[in-house]
């Protein structure tokens, strides 16, 4: 879920014609905000794993790192749901489960 939120992301950048410009994406996903430095690696061996299956999502992940190629993206890595740590995390959790209930709802109707 997390890469396709950034991938919609910067699909909005693009169609809002915001491709000039630096992004700061936050994201709780190790996965995701590591990616870059990973890219040689996971290109180097064909995105296999040491088990000789595909990484997972490997289509969003091609689709990703095409796009970052494409744009000058900063990464942050933000704690997740920690107890007395950063509220943002739990706050946009939040914010994202009302839209999805309410797409949810209008989608139902």
């Amino acid at each position: 879920m997390e890469l396709q939120a950034v991938i919609k992301a910067i699909a909005y950048l693009e169609a809002s014609n915001l491709t000039n410009v630096t992004v700061q994406i936050y994201s709780d996903s190790q996965y995701v905000v590591n990616l870059m430095g990973r890219q040689q690696k996971l290109i180097s061996n064909n995105f296999i794993t040491k088990k000789g299956t595909a990484i997972q999502n490997y289509d969003l992940v091609q689709i990703l790192l095409q796009q970052l190629n494409n744009h000058t993206i900063e990464f942050i890595k933000v704690a997740a749901h920690k107890k007395n740590g950063d509220i943002f995390n739990k706050e946009v959790d939040l914010i994202v489960r009302k839209l999805v209930r309410q797409n949810v709802k209008q989608t139902a109707d």
